[in-house]
């Protein structure tokens, strides 16, 4: 389901935007759910990081969208942000806080849909390519092969990537779930090693990226079956 914010101060222009949106989704056949704000205060005061797609206007009384979006970036990265605004030399600030693209007033349909064919394509692509890290504080979005291994401890998981290290909570069963089809494979219980970072095994420890990880007597058999797998069907490529 695509989870939507509608942040629009204009009754009439927020009408129509919910209007659309009922309307593109109905004919491409996605499930969605949207909430609606008249302000960038009354936005923040909903859960900001939950949202897929926000609209977005840019003169919006009190915090406008741009500072809004500003603030929204410091703890989410994965909202998809479309600026809504009548002057298109403002919407181009946009791209400072990536801002996938900007909706110029008066809207119609006909240039909604083609704005919206472009967002929802770049949620599913985002989807397909990488994992969401969610905790209390922090919503990131992180590409699968940037990611070295997954260690889980009790109920803490952590994501160590080439962008550092992401703490959230979770089991190893529903990470090895969504990995697996990845070249993810287990060393042990704790690590969920990405073969394409393997550069050596050695007795009972492989080597990944710059981390050496214990490999289990349980798991050794299955884990060099898979490692040898991929290194055949990768010589070359």
């Amino acid at each position: 389901m695509i989870s939507i914010a509608v942040i629009e101060d204009e009754d009439i222009i927020r009408q129509d935007i919910l209007e659309y949106l009922k309307r593109y989704m109905v004919e491409n056949d996605y499930s969605y759910q949207v909430k609606d704000f008249s302000s960038a205060e009354s936005f923040f005061f909903s859960q900001v990081n939950s949202y897929d797609i926000i609209l977005m206007d840019i003169n919006l009384p009190g915090l406008n969208g741009y500072e809004a979006a500003k603030q929204l970036r410091e703890k989410n990265n994965s909202s998809v942000i479309v600026f809504v605004t009548s002057l298109a030399q403002y919407a181009i600030k946009g791209y400072e806080v990536n801002a996938l693209d900007f909706m110029i007033k008066p809207i119609t349909y006909y240039s909604f849909a083609l704005k919206m064919r472009r967002v929802v394509n770049e949620i599913k692509r985002n989807i397909e390519e990488t994992v969401v890290i969610k905790n209390k504080t922090q919503i990131n979005i992180i590409k699968i092969k940037d990611i070295y291994y997954v260690e889980v401890s009790s109920h803490t998981v952590i994501y160590h990537t080439k962008l550092g290290n992401f703490f959230t909570t979770g089991t190893m069963k529903k990470i090895e779930e969504q990995l697996t089809d990845y070249h993810f494979v287990l060393c042990n219980q704790c690590y969920l090693v990405n073969l394409r970072y393997v550069s050596s095994v050695e007795g009972m420890i492989v080597q990944v990226g710059k981390d050496e990880l214990s490999i289990s007597r349980p798991k050794r058999k299955e884990f060099m079956y898979s490692l040898n797998e991929y290194i055949a069907g990768h010589l070359g490529k």
